[in-house]
Parts: structure tokens; C-alpha cells; sequence
């Protein structure tokens, strides 16, 4: 008797695990299908509304650079990026013989700039770099964001 009370326990929150999987799987189509649906009229950037939600996602940075005069000239890297020039970078070591002097090279263009790294990274001992160290880069001292790559420092090793 036992036995049959705890099978149709079972057979019972089995069910109950299925409907409800079955109902989160109509909900989640019914969302799918609503965001898939075209929207009958494209408004204008003129015509649009305001909303009452509030937007928190983070700006574009392609609506954050300045208009360029020319279609001739090239953008300058610095003027790209005007917002971010005070905005630190954060490098992580990732691989062996990385040191400052390297990191500053690439990511501010001049080897001599490992000395400001350390100024900015107090509790660093600019002899002892590990993978996985963080390494805070200035930002007013940034030439490019992108992380180093190794075959940049199979030019220096």
C-alpha cells in the first residue's frame, strides 16, 4: 500500500512538472511570435513617441564621436573617443614574460610609460608579474583598448 501511495506521488508531480513545462514553453512562444511580428507602421525619428520606461542601456559610441569636416580625412584615434580618454583600462596578464614595459608599449606606444603604470598600481612589484594580475592603464596615457595580443610579445621575447 505503501509502495502505490508513493507511486502516485510520483505520477502526480510528474504531471505537474510537465504542465508546467508545457505552460512555460507556450508562454515563451507567445514572446517569441510577439517580437517576431512586423510592426504594422515604421515610424519616423520625427513622429516617434516617448515612452514612460526609462532606457538604461548604455549610449552607442558611434553617437558619441565627433562629425568629421571631410569625407577625405581619416579620424584620429584620440578625437574618436573624446569621452573615454579619462576612463582607465584594465589589463590582465595572460601570458608568461608579459612585463610593464611591454604592457605600456602597447597599450600607451612608449616603453618609458611602465613607470606610470606603477604609479597607478601602487600595490604591483613591477618584478613580479603573474598571470591573472589586473593592471590598471591610465586613461589619458591610452593609445588603443584593444588587449595585446601574443605576437606582440613574441616581439620582444
Amino acid at each position: 500500500m505503501k509502495n502505490t501511495i508513493q507511486k502516485k506521488v510520483q505520477v502526480s508531480l510528474i504531471g505537474m512538472i510537465l504542465v508546467l513545462a508545457c505552460y512555460g514553453c507556450a508562454q515563451l512562444s507567445k514572446e517569441s511570435k510577439a517580437r517576431q511580428a512586423p510592426e504594422p507602421k515604421q515610424a519616423s525619428l520625427a513622429e516617434a513617441k516617448p515612452t514612460t520606461s526609462v532606457d538604461t542601456t548604455p549610449p552607442i559610441e558611434e553617437e558619441a564621436q565627433p562629425l568629421q569636416i571631410s569625407d577625405t580625412t581619416p579620424p584620429i584615434e584620440e578625437e574618436a573617443q573624446p569621452l573615454q580618454s579619462s576612463i582607465p583600462f584594465v589589463h590582465t596578464v595572460r601570458w608568461p614574460r608579459e612585463t610593464l614595459s611591454i604592457i605600456a608599449k602597447w597599450y600607451t606606444g612608449e616603453l618609458e610609460n611602465w613607470k606610470a603604470l606603477v604609479k597607478a598600481n601602487p600595490k604591483l612589484k613591477p618584478n613580479r608579474i603573474y598571470i591573472g594580475n589586473k593592471i590598471l592603464i591610465p586613461g589619458d596615457l591610452l593609445k588603443t583598448r584593444k588587449p595585446m595580443p601574443r605576437k606582440f610579445l613574441a616581439e620582444f621575447t
